[in-house]
């Protein structure tokens, strides 16, 4: 008899918390517009190893922990406020994107901030649009591929890993796309590795910058 079977068996532990990243999952499969299932996607993460090793590694870098040690947030933005900054500057160019698409900044579902795991949480969703204007990926299914691509190289996030897996996966029952959506997750996984840390900006402090200069002084070369 082998020693392995004098041992009792494993207690089977069930994370139920999986099982919401789960159902969110197979929910932004059936309707990739469907954002409700990216934050069930990030519920079903946020108590697990694999999510606080994310938190490790975006720590690491010297210019990201200082925001975790502040819990550095951005108060509410006025978009019409924003649009009276002079012209070519981020508060603007954000403003006008913004209302454009008839998007609002405040739309995502509030975190109680109790550790870094949920200051990253809140964190990222405060500032997703603006790393959608300040990166230049559009805000379609192939643009935000390549975004979560470019935070995947920065962060190691694992929400930009399953993300991306349901993507291509939709490119199984519509394979037209499947080249415009490699371009964009190759492209933004470059872009992410070339760029400075997005993550460490105080972009609230810095609305009246043009966002030419913002781009420059974090490498990000957005293609025209």
């Amino acid at each position: 008899m082998m020693a392995s079977q004098l041992l009792p068996p494993r207690p089977m532990r069930l994370h139920l918390e999986y099982l919401t990243g789960i159902k969110g999952f197979l929910s932004l499969l059936r309707d990739p517009n469907k954002v409700d299932s990216v934050f069930e996607i990030v519920e079903g993460f946020a108590d697990t190893a694999i999510y606080r090793q994310a938190i490790a590694y975006v720590r690491s870098f010297p210019e990201n922990a200082p925001l975790f040690d502040e819990r550095h947030l951005a108060g509410p933005i006025d978009l019409q406020r924003l649009l009276l900054l002079p012209a070519g500057s981020l508060g603007r160019e954000f403003a006008a994107t913004m209302l454009a698409r008839k998007l609002d900044p405040d739309f995502f579902p509030k975190v109680d901030v109790k550790d870094d795991v949920t200051y990253l949480m809140l964190r990222l969703r405060q500032t997703h649009d603006l790393w959608h204007l300040v990166t230049g990926f559009d805000v379609d299914v192939p643009g935000e591929l390549g975004l979560q691509a470019f935070g995947l190289a920065q962060l190691h996030n694992p929400l930009a890993v399953a993300l991306i897996a349901g993507g291509l996966l939709r490119t199984l029952s519509d394979p037209s796309g499947l080249d415009r959506v490699m371009n964009q997750i190759a492209r933004g996984w470059e872009m992410g590795r070339a760029a400075k840390q997005l993550f460490a900006q105080k972009w609230e402090q810095g609305w009246d910058k043009p966002l030419k200069i913002w781009r420059e002084e974090l490498d990000v070369y957005v293609q025209s």
